[in-house]
């Protein structure tokens, strides 16, 4: 299949919005740093497998759309986009996340699912206002302690991935309203679930679990409780 670069040089600096999905892109040129009023760019469904690291002169951009590409990794300049609140790269090939992405401090909705997600940065708790979290179908068999620092986090999706436990640090989650954890490899839960008073969802359809912790009956604002397809002895 033929490769297609796209170049940015016919874009005015100033514009605040740039949507190109589904054209065949394989490469975008390093002029895409001109762009520097540039709020929201969509490159999705295309055929990306670099980025330059140019991408990181877009100082004020607040929307990056990179789902349904072919790429491999993000380039460590990424951490440059400090007005970035949106950051899609869910169907990709990635096999890590950048350390520096905990630098993008007002990162609030990362969607990273169906990728090849190994580990998350050990830092990434430094992420205080992110909102979303989205993880689903990556090979992820641990989280760090970190992930309990995300203080403004209201949902969280690990569906779909090879986690055999959850972090006592889970119950740091205060803000959590959501809570996606179907099709893993969960034996238990921590009692410091029972400390996600806000938790509306939590879904744990087709893990391993044996039994619940008693602290989970003290989640009054929960509406849905998944358990379909455990090992689960009573109720």
């Amino acid at each position: 299949m033929s490769s297609r670069h796209y170049s940015f040089e016919e874009h005015p600096a100033h514009k605040t919005s740039i949507s190109i999905p589904s054209h065949g892109i394989t490469s975008i040129d390093s002029n895409v740093k001109r762009l520097v009023g540039l709020q929201c760019l969509n490159l999705r469904s295309n055929r990306l497998r670099i980025l330059p690291i140019e991408i990181g002169e877009l100082w004020n951009l607040q929307e990056l759309d990179l789902s349904w590409n072919k790429l491999r990794q993000l380039p460590a300049d990424i951490k440059k986009l400090k007005s970035l609140q949106r950051l899609y790269i869910s169907f990709n090939k990635l096999r890590a996340l950048p350390c520096e992405i905990v630098e993008l401090w007002n990162l609030q909705e990362l969607y990273a699912s169906y990728n090849r997600l190994e580990s998350l940065p050990v830092e990434i708790g430094n992420l205080k206002n992110l909102t979303k979290l989205y993880l689903r179908s990556n090979v992820l068999r641990s989280l760090p302690d970190g992930i309990g620092e995300l203080i403004s986090i209201q949902g969280l999706d690990l569906s779909w991935n090879k986690l055999r436990s959850l972090s006592a640090e889970i119950g740091k989650l205060k803000s959590l309203q959501e809570l996606y954890v179907s099709y893993n490899r969960l034996e238990s839960l921590p009692v410091e679930i029972g400390n996600l008073k806000n938790l509306t969802k939590l879904f744990l359809r087709s893990n391993v679990l044996r039994s619940l912790p008693d602290e989970i009956e003290t989640l009054n604002k929960l509406q849905q409780l998944i358990l379909s397809d455990n090992k689960l002895d009573s109720l």
